[in-house]
């Protein structure tokens, strides 16, 4: 079962991490404009690429403590609307992790442009990682549940779903994100910047995996029940 530290080989995530890039800056490198910027862009990857070191640490959970809006674990309560959704006799698996691409930062007397560059393949390089975890889980749990298909939710995480960003802290309870050098630097804030923390929950009935419109949710006291997405 996955569970633990793990570091993630970067060359690895490098097609994902290239398609979340040209997706966050609008390329199309079959535009030659497009693709002149990107060879720029390449550059600017170039002068980072040994600062983006991807680690992650995963803590697996076999409590399946869902109640209407709230997941309990290690008695640590983590509030999302979209918990709503999930029945327990079909949770197969909970995990809660951090993950980290390092600090990868260009010097400050880079064009602004570069800078933005910079920032934007951490940001591809965490999204990358973020994959590369999630297909794990779901192997992790197709192992141990040989007998079922099981499907594996998107993150939840602080600043998606709904979930406020003060729950970051409580997901650093639950995780040892000193373990790859994250460190909680006030109630809703990592360093590295590069940063993201968040639960999946693998089931074995898809139909109770939230819709791709919900992940831009900005929450709503009500709850999922009576949202119009969730009945379209």
């Amino acid at each position: 079962m996955l569970d633990g530290v793990m570091t993630i080989d970067k060359e690895c995530l490098e097609e994902t991490a290239i398609k979340y890039f040209c997706e966050a800056c609008g390329f199309d490198t079959e535009k030659e404009k497009h693709n002149k910027m990107f060879e720029e862009a390449l550059l600017v990857r170039d002068k980072i690429i040994d600062k983006i070191n991807i680690r992650t640490v995963v803590r697996h959970f076999n409590e399946k403590n869902l109640s209407g809006q709230t997941l309990t674990l290690d008695n640590v309560t983590l509030h999302c609307n979209v918990f709503e959704q999930f029945d327990n006799d079909n949770v197969k698996g909970i995990y809660a992790y951090v993950l980290t691409a390092g600090d990868a930062k260009i010097e400050d007397d880079e064009s602004v442009l570069n800078m933005y560059y910079a920032y934007t393949w951490g940001t591809a390089y965490v999204d990358a990682g973020r994959d590369f975890i999630e297909k794990r889980i779901k192997e992790a749990c197709q192992e141990s549940n040989k007998d079922s298909q099981v499907f594996v939710s998107d993150s939840f995480g602080p600043g998606y779903y709904g979930m406020s960003t003060d729950e970051i802290s409580k997901l650093f309870e639950l995780v040892d994100a000193e373990k790859i050098g994250v460190k909680l630097i006030d109630s809703t804030m990592m360093n590295p910047v590069k940063s993201c923390s968040g639960i999946y929950i693998a089931i074995n009935n898809k139909n109770q995996l939230p819709k791709v419109d919900c992940k831009a949710c900005i929450s709503n006291p009500n709850g999922c029940r009576y949202c119009r997405i969730k009945k379209s």
